[in-house]
């Protein structure tokens, strides 16, 4: 069936008004996703974590900071909405080597000039990336803070690659891929029911919402890509 496209700014609005009036919802979804732990395998298999200083931009609710943080020295987690840094301050509240800010992407190498052992971006890095930056390579090498290690972690399709995503999007992904190594980790949301995987589609990429209810499953399948240099 013919993949239908969203406008990349429809894609970036949505998603903003979710994480900014509805946390706790994202939240929920989140932890539906990847429930196989494929991606926490990659990553602690291969990188090390340990007694590292770890950026993480874009950390939402703190579901993949959760895979390293006991293994870290120093981490800083950011994210552009007050209420996934409100989240993100409640659930680390006492643990003294974290610290959460409110901080944009295009906002990282000003705010965090000195390099960190790690930076991590899961699922989020992109909503820096639109038409108006032009040259989407120059742009990322312009924003990419300085790190030992860049990890930049992706969904780059659902049933296939690229499947539904914009072009702009797109262009995106290629110009991590000229960049960073790859890696791809087939994965799955999964849901208590077919009624529920149906609902979550609409909130987090409504083009796929039709197809997973003629699916009539509980699993919306994933393509993660995992970027690193």
């Amino acid at each position: 069936m013919a993949a239908e496209k969203q406008n990349l700014q429809q894609i970036q609005a949505a998603h903003a008004e979710l994480y900014d009036s509805e946390a706790a919802l994202f939240d929920d979804i989140s932890l539906h996703e990847d429930t196989a732990g494929k991606l926490r395998q990659f990553l602690l298999d291969r990188f090390s974590f340990d007694g590292k200083s770890v950026l993480e931009a874009g950390a939402g609710a703190g579901r993949i900071t959760d895979y390293y943080v006991d293994r870290a020295k120093r981490v800083v987690v950011t994210d552009a909405y007050e209420s996934m840094v409100h989240m993100l301050e409640q659930k680390y509240k006492g643990v003294e080597k974290v610290t959460a800010a409110l901080c944009d992407h295009r906002q990282l190498r000003a705010r965090f000039p000195e390099p960190f052992d790690v930076f991590l971006s899961a699922f989020s890095f992109n909503y820096a990336f639109d038409p108006s930056v032009g040259d989407y390579d120059a742009f990322l090498e312009e924003i990419l803070p300085p790190a030992g290690q860049h990890i930049i972690i992706e969904c780059c399709g659902f049933y296939e690659t690229f499947d539904y995503l914009p072009p702009e999007s797109i262009r995106y992904v290629r110009a991590l891929e000229k960049r960073f190594q790859k890696t791809v980790l087939p994965t799955e949301f999964v849901f208590s029911s077919p009624e529920q995987a149906v609902a979550a589609a609409k909130v987090l990429f409504s083009p796929i919402a039709e197809r997973v209810r003629q699916q009539n499953r509980a699993v919306i399948p994933e393509m993660i890509h995992v970027y690193y240099d």
